[in-house]
C-alpha cells in the first residue's frame, strides 16, 4: 500500500496533537514541542507541500480582530483549537499583524 505526501503530513501531524493532548511527562521532558514543530517544518519543507496554519481560522475569530477585539479572539481561538493561553495570545498577536498589512 502507498500512501501519498499529504497522508503522510495529515499522519504525522495527527500523532503531534495526540501526543500533546495526553501530556506524557516522559516525552515532555525528552523532547520539546520546539523540536517536534522544527521536524514537521523539515518534513514539509522536503515535500514541498505549502502550509499557512491560518488557512482555516473560524470567520468569528477574524471578525474579533478585525473589530480590535483581542481578549474575545484569544478566547473564541482557544475554544476552537484547545490551544493554551500563551500558543492562542502568539497566534492572535501574528493574525493581528497579517491584518494590519
Amino acid at each position: 500500500m502507498v500512501f501519498s505526501e499529504i497522508e503522510i503530513i495529515v499522519a504525522l501531524i495527527f500523532g503531534v496533537v495526540i501526543g500533546q493532548s495526553l501530556s506524557f511527562k516522559a516525552i515532555k521532558s525528552t523532547v520539546s514541542t520546539r523540536t517536534i514543530d522544527n521536524k514537521l517544518d523539515a518534513i514539509i519543507d522536503y515535500l514541498g507541500v505549502e502550509f499557512d496554519p491560518y488557512k482555516n481560522i473560524p470567520l468569528d475569530i477574524l471578525q474579533s480582530i478585525k473589530e480590535g477585539n483581542r481578549v474575545k479572539a484569544i478566547k473564541l481561538y482557544r475554544l476552537h483549537s484547545g490551544a493554551s493561553l500563551k500558543e492562542a495570545r502568539s497566534v492572535i498577536a501574528d493574525l493581528e499583524e497579517r491584518n494590519k498589512s
